[in-house]
């Protein structure tokens, strides 16, 4: 398995505002090199315009191509460009995404090579500079560590596979509306060894900042309350909206 190349796969949503810093930021990582799939949820936006401008300005190690979903979904969208990739390694990113440093992609695809690893996450720090966003993901951290080996829950903003393990696994399960991530994680454990990395990916607030620190954090709590006593949440009982916002 090579470290030198890898297939990126981005679900969007509405996402002209976010993308454009992610697809940027992924530009100036020298290695490995990549392919980039867009995997759009008939956006209402510009987000395929923004694909279309930044397919004519990638450097000659990246391809970026861009698919239009027949469906929305999370996970929908995660299969079918899992189905368009051409190599062994797979990258899941969100698209309000950034990569820090120009190293930290080829970073975690060593890690994970070397490791022996099925999938992995990694840490995250927001882009914004909120000591509310700070204290959270310092503490998301913690908890990702925590339970790894026992318990695997990782966010689906990035997550680090195989096509190998993805297809032995039927990739992410459409059914699940919510931690459908942290289920992919806990059947791949199942395979080998998963591990939370502590390379350092950025993530916007953007749903703090709609919905409130306040209710979120006891949104996620009670999100994994359920999960733990109830199984996997395949229900809308719990609001959590996807590809709404404006900021």
């Amino acid at each position: 398995m090579s470290e030198d190349v890898i297939s990126i796969i981005i679900p969007t949503l509405n996402e002209e505002r976010y993308l454009p810093t992610l697809l940027e930021s992924l530009f100036r990582c020298p290695t490995p090199r990549m392919e980039i799939i867009i995997v759009d949820g008939k956006s209402e936006d510009k987000t395929l315009e923004v694909v279309e401008y930044y397919q004519k300005h990638s450097p000659k190690h990246i391809t970026l191509k861009s698919i239009k979903g027949a469906k929305r979904g999370v996970s929908v969208q995660r299969n079918i460009g899992e189905r368009h990739a051409s190599h062994e390694i797979l990258m899941f990113l969100d698209a309000d995404t950034s990569i820090p440093e120009p190293d930290r992609i080829q970073e975690l695809v060593t890690a994970f090579v070397r490791g022996g690893l099925v999938a992995a996450s990694c840490r995250f720090l927001p882009i914004d500079k909120d000591p509310r966003a700070l204290l959270y993901y310092t503490t998301l951290y913690g908890f990702h560590k925590l339970v790894e080996k026992r318990d695997p829950y990782a966010l689906g903003a990035c997550i680090v596979t195989t096509k190998t393990v993805f297809e032995k696994l039927h990739g992410f399960d459409p059914s699940i509306r919510v931690n459908e991530d942290a289920n992919y994680c806990l059947r791949a454990s199942n395979l080998g060894s998963f591990r939370v990395l502590p390379t350092v990916l950025q993530i916007s607030t953007r749903r703090f900042r709609k919905e409130g620190y306040i209710r979120m954090g006891f949104t996620y709590v009670w999100l994994l309350i359920t999960r733990t006593i109830w199984g996997e949440r395949r229900d809308d009982k719990i609001p959590y909206e996807w590809g709404k916002y404006e900021t």
